[in-house]
């Protein structure tokens, strides 16, 4: 049996601070600096609680379109089985509240793009955005990656994808 996929990869440049926003399309930019000016900040790690969180809004985003969500063992197993060095959470926060997550993975100088996550009241606020655009940042700066894997996806699921970038607008 053939499995054929689209693969959306992003090649990091090698001055994201100065060269990332330019390659996004609109309204990818404008999104970004609407969550600067809604004050959100990013952070990222590893801690059990970040994971929890992510979990937890990850469950309320499947449910909400309709979608399986991944088991709390997928996750819990990050915090027990996953060297602490080969993947991330992400935290978009607003006046100190997460609201936006996004977990990724890394290896080989490469990024994937694994689970993005945001309250379904804080969507206006564009933190998802932001935190994408932080997180990709990072992985070229501190992590040396060249390669952002978005995932791919099989050519019939192409209308899903459009549909969850808008539940998700990003």
């Amino acid at each position: 049996m053939l499995d054929e996929r689209i693969g959306q990869i992003t090649h990091l440049p090698e001055n994201p601070d100065d060269e990332l926003i330019k390659i996004f399309e609109n309204p990818r930019p404008r999104n970004i600096r609407r969550a600067q000016k809604e004050g959100i900040k990013v952070s990222s790690g590893n801690e059990r609680s970040s994971v929890e969180f992510l979990y937890k809004v990850h469950v309320e985003n499947m449910q909400a379109i309709g979608g399986l969500n991944k088991s709390w063992d997928f996750f819990e197993k990050l915090l027990s089985d996953m060297p602490s060095n080969m993947w991330s959470i992400y935290i978009g926060s607003k006046e100190g509240e997460p609201v936006s997550a996004l977990l990724l993975f890394y290896f080989n100088g490469t990024v994937e793009y694994f689970t993005p996550v945001i309250k379904s009241e804080h969507r206006n606020t564009q933190a998802l955005a932001l935190v994408i655009f932080e997180a990709m940042k990072d992985a070229a700066n501190k992590r040396g990656c060249e390669n952002w894997n978005w995932g791919g996806t099989w050519f019939i699921q192409t209308l899903a994808i459009a549909q969850l970038e808008k539940v998700l607008r990003i």
